[in-house]
């Protein structure tokens, strides 16, 4: 739950909430290393109120996946491979249809390999009047710099590539490299990246309560 932007009575600007739910139910492990399971996400963005002044309409969007995920160790340097397949589905549930699209799906599959150095994926993504609020935008039907802009089907191939080095189990240092290659418009976009992670346990007190 993210309470993003608090009002008070009279405020130009929305209220903004965020929250959602992400679990993961195991079906399936076998004694000969393939595990089956079933991720479930859900997330809810609310923009409006009743108290303030503005004049932004009142916006609730709800994003949901359903997927399914069969993993098996191998063994090496990346020891997990991984197919999965997910649904994912929009819908704007208010009145005032803010972005001009009132529902939309889109379906992710591909192969995944990872291990505790690393991380290699190869994906497929297919959307219609797909949008994510939270989501990236390069994956939805609406442009994130212009809300005229509507491209009602997306096909995408995506590639990632990730080494880690994890030193005193605290601090993780990752290079990465992404690939996206929009299949309808011929077109090849990319990011790459350098990572240092510092994460820190420690006790700050221990209070009994009884």
């Amino acid at each position: 739950l993210n309470w993003e932007q608090f009002i008070q009575v009279g405020d130009t600007f929305p209220e903004i909430l965020t929250f959602g739910l992400s679990t993961r139910s195991h079906l399936l492990k076998s004694g000969s290393g393939w595990n089956l399971t079933a991720p479930v996400q859900m997330l809810v963005r609310h923009t409006g109120g009743q108290i303030d002044e503005g004049d932004i309409p009142m916006q609730t969007t709800v994003n949901t996946l359903l997927g399914i995920e069969a993993s098996r160790q191998t063994g090496g340097f990346l020891n997990t491979l991984t197919w999965f397949g997910s649904w994912l589905g929009y819908s704007d549930v208010t009145d005032s249809n803010a972005l001009g699209i009132n529902k939309g799906h889109a379906f992710y599959t591909g192969l995944k390999s990872e291990g505790n150095k690393g991380v290699a994926l190869l994906g497929y993504w297919d959307a219609h009047h797909f949008i994510a609020p939270k989501g990236s935008p390069l994956f939805q039907s609406v442009s994130a710099y212009d809300k005229t802009s509507v491209i009602p089907n997306r096909q995408l191939i995506t590639g990632k590539l990730a080494f880690f080095k994890t030193f005193q189990k605290k601090i993780r240092f990752s290079v990465m490299v992404e690939g996206y290659y929009d299949l309808p418009n011929a077109q090849f976009d990319y990011a790459y990246g350098l990572h240092l992670t510092f994460t820190p346990d420690f006790t700050i007190a221990r209070i009994p309560f009884f």
